[in-house]
This record gives structure tokens, sequence and C-alpha cells, in this order.
């Protein structure tokens, strides 16, 4: 048979996105991830700088907020406060929130010092602590990443852990997200993917193996 070539087509220039589809893109952003399965939150036992203890078993039977953050990262330092200024309608949604500091135990006094005026219960973790939410934060997520600061948790009234929130946490959108706690299995799928569509394959189990 003959052999002949033909050169390559033309591509025509890609449209560029219009500033409206920009702004919808990056409203529909979200930093936090809800759980299609949730996940047992591990149990702790920590006395906050009030002299008061908080465990998680403790908090058992209505909503909990705890949010990881650092003396030294900016981003968990407005964390707190954002969730600070909402804390009235956090416990007005039902939510306990408590605002767990992973610094060194040397650097107690820093931690204290960025804490000056949050409302919060306010604690530090410990390494124990810190390392547990450290490798359970790694196998929730395929990527295998280091807890990031700020990170918070909403855990509902059983204990388990059923969204993940990063930088930027808003207080307000947690305040909504406790309402959508407890919904129906079919909701729970709906929202755990990142986009609409029909789920055609199985879904899989969660291996419990590493923890």
């Amino acid at each position: 048979d003959a052999v002949r070539s033909e050169p390559f087509a033309q591509a025509s220039a890609p449209v560029a996105p219009t500033r409206r589809t920009r702004a919808r893109e990056i409203t529909a952003l979200d930093p936090g991830v809800w759980f299609y399965r949730p996940f047992p939150a591990p149990d702790f036992a920590l006395r906050g700088f009030d002299g008061k203890e908080y465990s998680l078993a403790g908090l058992a039977g209505r909503p909990a907020v705890v949010c990881f953050w650092a003396s030294w990262a900016p981003p968990s330092l407005n964390a707190i406060r954002d969730l600070s200024k909402q804390q009235q309608a956090l416990t007005a949604a039902g939510a306990s929130v408590l605002a767990v500091a992973v610094d060194a135990a040397a650097d107690e006094p820093k931690v204290k010092a960025a804490a000056a005026g949050v409302t919060l219960p306010v604690m530090m973790a410990g390494d124990e602590m810190a390392g547990t939410y450290n490798v359970l934060h790694r196998y929730l997520f395929d990527r295998r990443e280091d807890l990031g600061l700020p990170t918070a948790f909403l855990i509902d009234r059983t204990g388990e852990i059923v969204r993940v929130y990063k930088a930027p946490i808003s207080a307000s959108q947690i305040v909504h997200d406790i309402a959508q706690i407890d919904v129906p299995e079919a909701a729970r799928l709906t929202r755990a993917v990142p986009f609409p569509g029909t789920f055609l394959g199985s879904l899989g189990e969660r291996s419990y193996f590493q923890y």
C-alpha cells in the first residue's frame, strides 16, 4: 500500500474563561471534606488553660469541633479567633469547640499569649495526642499528608468524624454544617463526591489496618 503523510490539524485557540466563570469557580471551592463513612475519633483527655479537664468522651451526646492549631502558624491563629467570635452561634447549634495547640510543651507561654482574648477552651495537645491525630489524618486521605495547621474535625454526637476542614476555616460554615450532620445515606454519598453525577462503581471498604 502507498504511504502518505498529513500535517497535524491546526488546533483552535482555547476559549478563555470569563470573569464570571472564574468567580463562580472560586466561590465553589470548599476547604471542608465530608466523609461518606464517618470514622471514630480517638478519645483524649486534656487539661485546659482554664484548669478544667476536657475529653471527647465527656462531649458525647452532642457534636464537637476540635481545631488543631499552633502559635507559630498565622492561619491557625485566624481560625481559633474566628471560632471564638462565633462561639455563641456554635453553642446555639449544639456544638462544643476545643482549640488544641500542638506547640512544644516548652512553648506553653507563647501559646497562652497567642490565645489571649480567645474564649474557647484552649489546651496543649502533647506529643501523644498530636502524633495520634497526625497518623489518623495521614490514613483518612489517600495522599498520606501530615496534619496541616489549622485543621478542624467536625465530630458527631456518637464520637465519629464526619467532616474535616482546612485553612481558611470558616466558623459560619461549620455552624451551617452542624445542622447537616444527620442526613440519609444517599445524601451522604452525594455531598462526599466533588462533583455531581451518577455513581456506577461499588463503594470500597475503609481499611482499619493502619489504626
